[in-house]
């Protein structure tokens, strides 16, 4: 069975020939490219030709997309690649959708809750934990913060600094 990992959605049109704007979520915008072939959430596989990067973004062509108004009903589609396309990661990297769902577990062992979501605005890593209370933290993804990750078992040790407050919604 194949697993697919989100690499970027399309998010508007570009000009009147049918190009896309499309936000890459891997860090180097051009290297998106690099992992073809790519496919919708259905796992249907899409023709994608890559133009430029434009900013964050990166321009691309579908086949069979020749105009604005037929590259409009794309807003919004998500782009996969198959996982085993993917580059091996150094010993304590990892891939954010690796991250999502984990346990976190404090220092005795014990459920505190769980990887909900992982933000990066430039200075690092920040995991957004839904508490067993039900509260969502955001916690600094530091080795002082989470000493230990293991995908194997699913779980990650997580010491919040007194600082962190929980949102009770």
């Amino acid at each position: 069975m194949k697993r697919f990992i989100e690499m970027g959605q399309i998010v508007a049109p570009h000009g009147i020939k049918g190009l896309m704007k499309v936000n890459p979520l891997c860090a180097d915008v051009t290297a998106l490219k690099n992992y073809a072939p790519f496919y919708n959430k259905d796992g249907q596989k899409l023709n994608l030709e890559f133009k430029n990067a434009l900013g964050r973004q990166i321009l691309v062509h579908i086949e069979g997309v020749d105009n604005r108004n037929e590259a409009e009903k794309w807003r919004g589609v998500r782009l996969f690649v198959e996982r085993d396309i993917l580059p091996k990661l150094k010993t304590d990297e990892y891939y954010v959708c690796d991250l999502i769902g984990l346990t976190a577990l404090d220092e005795k062992g014990e459920k505190t809750g769980i990887v909900s979501d992982v933000f990066n605005y430039g200075a690092g890593d920040i995991l957004e934990i839904k508490t067993n209370q039900g509260e969502k933290i955001l916690v600094s993804m530091t080795q002082k913060n989470v000493p230990t990750i293991d995908l194997d078992k699913g779980c990650l040790t997580l010491i919040v600094p007194p600082e962190v407050e929980g949102d009770k919604r």
